[in-house]
């Protein structure tokens, strides 16, 4: 089916051309199940870690994966790395009671080790070579149980810290300074949300953020810090942020109701959330100013994202449902190109070409200044087609 747009767009600021089309590219994952996490320690070495006990790994980028499945069916549901060496990935499943895993690699992950068997493991988190952090979920027989475990040997030992509620994500601000987020939860379907910050390496730990009698379990899911600056997304388009440590709280506004599953920021200003694809609404989200903003990011790869991880301002990947591997190097924006290198003297747009068109179209449009750009194309009835 052709379309047809207006030339109703909405400009801001950049003097260059927009092409329609996704500022991300599909990878191979090799898999349709659901990955759960991803992790790079630098541009080209990642892993992602599956609900089947699946690791893949890439030294290109994600170009090319190898897919490595453990013997028997063991869901993994968080991957991290101190270095390109040594790594540790986690997870679990409930059946009855708990069994979790705790897997650790001295060899870039081509080989894995059982390191504890327990409670089921939702995050990892190292904030240096030998002090790490377990969120963990210990939920047996309808009872909301889980907490934090800390080592401070690089997991030769793990001691159990609190046990008030299932930790849901970890991140840290400085090597002393960590935020966690979870929910408890009970048989009459009340969520009591949390989030948690110890300052002292993890030997205390105080509350900084509670919402009771929300239901649904886990509605805080991901939590990043930079600085003073805490986020926290969660269910039905939440952000939270805090800008002073955690002390007070401010939601952010989001494009759309979808539950976000995972939070990332590449610095104070620029971040971004993946989670549930929902009518006029994509599955990712970016703000490049510290989340005062969030807009849609474009794109047509799958339904749910569980996770987002980038290596600078530019470069990242978010994986998800069906073995969904997406990747950018444009920081998600639609791409671009220069027509030219003249500054240009005065405001002007042009008619998109061709019109109509199947299924790519051109806009040309001259700004005075060169900066971040925002179209809105809209059909002849007046109808947004797309945020780019």
């Amino acid at each position: 089916m052709k379309t047809i747009i207006s030339s109703l767009i909405t400009v801001l600021l950049i003097n260059i051309a927009s092409f329609a089309q996704s500022g991300w590219i599909q990878q191979t994952s090799n898999t349709t199940r659901t990955l759960n996490d991803v992790f790079f320690i630098d541009p080209q070495k990642g892993w992602i870690v599956a609900d089947s006990g699946t690791f893949l790994k890439t030294t290109n980028g994600g170009v090319n994966l190898t897919v490595q499945s453990l013997p028997f069916y063991r869901p993994l549901n968080t991957v991290f790395f101190i270095n390109e060496n040594v790594g540790y990935a986690g997870g679990g499943f409930l059946d009855i009671t708990n069994f979790g895993y705790l897997y650790k690699t001295t060899d870039g992950g081509d080989n894995w080790t059982v390191m504890d068997y327990g409670d089921i493991v939702n995050d990892i988190l190292f904030t240096n070579a030998t002090s790490g952090f377990l969120g963990i979920n210990s939920t047996i027989d309808g009872q909301s149980i889980g907490g934090i475990w800390r080592t401070t040997n690089s997991g030769t030992n793990w001691s159990q810290e609190f046990t008030s509620y299932i930790c849901q994500s970890l991140s840290f601000s400085s090597q002393q300074t960590v935020y966690s987020v979870g929910h408890y939860w009970d048989d009459t379907s009340n969520d009591t949300s949390i989030v948690m910050k110890t300052t002292d390496y993890g030997t205390t730990w105080e509350t900084k953020f509670k919402n009771a009698n929300v239901w649904g379990h886990g509605f805080l899911r991901s939590v990043f810090s930079i600085d003073n600056n805490v986020w926290v997304a969660g269910r039905a388009g939440l952000i939270l942020n805090s800008t002073d440590h955690g002390e007070s709280w401010s939601n952010q506004p989001t494009p759309g109701s979808n539950s976000m599953n995972s939070i990332f920021f590449a610095n104070a200003n620029t971040g971004w959330a993946v989670g549930d694809r929902q009518l006029n609404s994509t599955n990712i989200i970016k703000t490049t100013n510290s989340g005062s903003l969030w807009f849609n990011l474009e794109n047509s790869f799958g339904s749910t994202l569980k996770s987002v991880y980038f290596v600078n301002d530019l470069t990242g990947w978010a994986v998800g449902e069906n073995g969904v591997i997406v990747k950018t190097t444009t920081g998600g924006i639609t791409s671009v190109s220069n027509v030219g290198s003249e500054i240009p003297d005065r405001y002007y747009l042009s008619q998109n070409y061709p019109n109509p068109f199947n299924p790519r179209t051109i806009i040309n449009y001259e700004l005075r200044i060169k900066n971040f750009v925002m179209l809105k194309v809209y059909d002849i009835e007046g109808k947004k087609l797309r945020h780019l």
